[in-house]
């Protein structure tokens, strides 16, 4: 899950997603609404709508026959990414990573 005001194509998330599929797992990688390449319009905060956009697109791959066992969120979708564990319990692994500045 990308960060504030961040998008799929951030090279952070791009890099991540070369890395995974250097060792052979497959990722998904996705705009919130109202960001980057996805239609609607951005709100500040929105963590619940957030949440929500991430369930939809695990249920969307379990729907596939595909499952999602790791959320994987950058600094705000890090926040989203704990907000998901509270509310939906069908994840095995939540992991999140932030930037640090000095």
């Amino acid at each position: 899950m990308p960060w504030f005001y961040s998008h799929k194509e951030d090279p952070i998330m791009m890099n991540l997603a070369v890395a995974l599929e250097y060792e052979g797992i497959s990722s998904f990688r996705f705009d919130f609404s109202g960001s980057g390449e996805n239609e609607g319009i951005f709100e500040y905060g929105n963590y619940r709508k957030e949440t929500d956009d991430s369930h939809f697109v695990v249920e969307h791959f379990s729907g596939t026959s595909r499952v999602a066992s790791v959320i994987l969120g950058h600094s705000k979708g890090g926040d989203v990414v704990l907000l998901y564990a509270s509310k939906y319990h069908d994840i095995l692994l939540l992991s999140m990573f932030l930037d640090v500045m000095i």
